[in-house]
């Protein structure tokens, strides 16, 4: 049965006579939806929306991460450590006192993350990538990583946000221009995102959104099968390496040392167009949530556009992974009440031309 729409989690909730924003959330089981609360600037908490009511988690508790305590006290009691990320049950990020950084995840699961970064090799050539300081079987600690972040267009010169962009995506065309069939470190052929893999990907979202009533069934049913045509009936293109969950928050640019890239534990082999195709699809987002304007999305799809037929991108290829991309955007953001309204609208992109953000 599906959850009916106003289980929701709303904008904001009152915990012990303190309003929390609501700024991500994530299915979590039948009955509960993740949240991750913020007020602002600074830390945020984790907690579980359920049955129309809050439960806000303590600072740094979290009972399926118990290293996040240890995380975050790591500087002594003097100087906690930040959370500046967490998706309850899942993962959690602490900015420690001396400028760290902690990926917290269930107890065992950081050789996963280890085994990617390995995978992630490929890109060292072209993108710096933050260093590895340590680990424990449920943490991995990383160096801070220089640059800019590239998720917002405030404060850049057009000319300057073109340049960051160019450059970025002349470094991912270096890593890409190399067909692949195995990945440094990791050995085997086995860590292939194709194309029913992101099928695969897509159902599990539409099924959560549709499932909890944040997007409608009906509406999406149809598009999505489209695009799913498009992705298996469509002809493949040669492997390479990819980072599979790029987007403007994974990367960063410096004038100086050039582009860097974080979160690279999802490296696979898969399409070219299965990173375009998200980037694009990010770009066109962006500007419908009004984060990015319309001068600064045109830029970044231009410069995919560019790249991709640089490195002989079937434009078909493209579409069909930035359509999956978009709906599967509209799948997540259904779930986070300030992104809510737009998530709605985003599969209508799917449809409309590219350069109609």
């Amino acid at each position: 049965m599906s959850r009916p729409s106003r289980s929701l989690p709303p904008m904001t909730v009152v915990h012990r006579g303190v309003r929390w924003q609501v700024q991500r959330a994530w299915p979590d089981d039948e009955d509960s939806i993740a949240v991750e609360l913020g007020l602002g600037a600074g830390a945020v908490r984790g907690g579980y929306w359920r049955r129309g009511g809050c439960e806000i988690l303590d600072p740094g508790v979290d009972p399926r991460l118990p290293a996040l305590a240890e995380a975050r006290a790591a500087g002594g009691p003097a100087e906690h450590g930040v959370v500046i990320s967490h998706r309850p049950g899942k993962r959690a990020v602490v900015r420690t006192g001396d400028g760290h950084f902690v990926k917290v995840l269930r107890p065992g699961r950081a050789g996963t993350v280890l085994t990617g970064i390995a995978a992630a090799q490929a890109f060292s050539a072209s993108f710096r990538m933050p260093e590895v300081l340590g680990s424990t079987p449920s943490t991995v600690i990383f160096a801070e990583l220089a640059g800019r972040p590239l998720h917002s267009p405030a404060g850049w010169s057009p000319k300057v946000w073109r340049q960051a962009w160019s450059d970025t995506l002349a470094a991912w065309r270096t890593t890409v221009m190399t067909p692949q069939t195995s990945l440094p470190g990791d050995g085997t052929s086995h860590r292939v995102h194709d194309a029913a893999a992101e099928v695969a990907v897509l159902r599990r979202w539409v099924e959560a959104a549709t499932g909890a009533g944040a997007l409608p069934a009906d509406g999406l049913a149809s598009l999505v099968e489209q695009v799913v045509t498009e992705l298996l009936q469509g002809i493949p293109s040669p492997v390479v390496a990819c980072h599979r969950d790029l987007h403007d928050h994974q990367l960063l640019w410096d004038p100086a040392l050039g582009p860097g890239v974080l979160d690279v534990d999802t490296a696979c082999l898969g399409e070219a167009a299965l990173d375009l195709g998200n980037l694009r699809a990010h770009a066109r987002w962006r500007h419908r949530q009004g984060r990015w304007p319309a001068d600064s999305a045109r830029i970044v799809a231009s410069a995919v556009d560019r790249v991709a037929e640089q490195a002989a991108v079937d434009p078909a290829r493209l579409a069909a992974y930035e359509h999956a991309a978009l709906l599967r955007l509209a799948c997540v953001h259904s779930f986070r009440p300030g992104d809510r309204a737009g998530a709605r609208q985003l599969p209508t992109l799917v449809t409309d031309r590219p350069d109609q953000g």
